[in-house]
């Protein structure tokens, strides 16, 4: 059991570091933050005021991470499983694949099925949904200065080309798959913004990401995963059999990687 424990845990904390961590935050939030935002005028535009503080530190960060965890023999492929091969493919197809209108908190939960508060008790829900609303009520203020109808977001000539900067393919644009305004028959118009509600959403998004949401997978690490004895990051061995007998040792990382995994969980 407790080897069956440690599998299980291995496969949560892998998929937490690559997908839920690295991919759908970091990365998420990377070209949309680092460059697109950065074409707007810096004078004025209500646009990069609303995100710029969010985006300082990200390009610094996400350009370190390929020289150190991720280089080869760095900390990613010393903890996690599989080759650092398989990981970069692994992470590349999550940031190529996520559709940016699917990755509204509402519209995720959702499709999980956790969204009905009746039916289920989900701490995340409650608390990323309340910072979800406070961040869109603000983001509303804001802009809503701005922005008084639908009319003047389209005749807005520097946000059509923000819009459409986060659909282009990357590394000209951010590469965005999924962003733009809704149509009627639930089809996106890539790379377009043209009502206030939808640009108000948009922004909330990259702010929560970049915030309240990197909070959530990255801070509680240090409580769940870093003691390598109870949520090792990768298995040393076979999934068990009944009546094997092996010691839970086996699975286990060895001293250098446990204490290499708890400098990192409390960093």
């Amino acid at each position: 059991w407790a080897a069956a424990k440690a599998v299980v845990n291995a496969a949560d904390g892998a998929h937490h570091e690559l997908d839920a961590h690295l991919a759908r935050t970091h990365l998420f939030v990377n070209l949309p933050l680092g460059v697109t935002a950065r074409r707007l005028s810096a004078a004025h535009h209500p646009v990069w005021r609303l995100l710029m503080p969010h985006g300082d530190g990200t390009p610094f960060i996400n350009n370190l991470t390929p020289h150190t965890l991720l280089k080869p023999g760095g900390d990613v492929h010393l903890l996690l499983p599989t080759s650092r091969e398989a990981q970069v493919a692994y992470v590349g197809g999550v940031v190529t694949t996520a559709r940016f209108n699917d990755r509204f908190p509402r519209a995720e939960l959702a499709a999980r099925g956790l969204l009905d508060a009746a039916a289920l008790h989900h701490p995340y829900r409650e608390d990323a949904l309340a910072h979800y609303d406070a961040l869109h009520e603000f983001v509303a203020a804001v802009l809503g200065e701005y922005y008084t109808c639908d009319a003047d977001v389209v005749g807005d000539a520097e946000l059509a080309a923000w819009a459409a900067d986060m659909a282009a393919p990357a590394p000209a644009g951010a590469g965005v798959r999924g962003f733009g305004e809704p149509r009627p028959d639930g089809t996106v118009e890539e790379g377009t913004v043209r009502s206030v509600g939808y640009l108000v959403s948009a922004v909330t998004l990259l702010i929560w990401t970049a915030s309240a949401q990197h909070a959530a997978v990255n801070f509680p690490q240090v409580d769940l995963m870093a003691c390598a004895a109870a949520y090792p990051l990768a298995v040393r061995a076979g999934a068990p059999a009944p009546g094997t007998g092996r010691p839970i040792t086996d699975w286990l990382p060895p001293l250098r990687v446990a204490a290499r995994q708890l400098f990192l969980g409390a960093a």
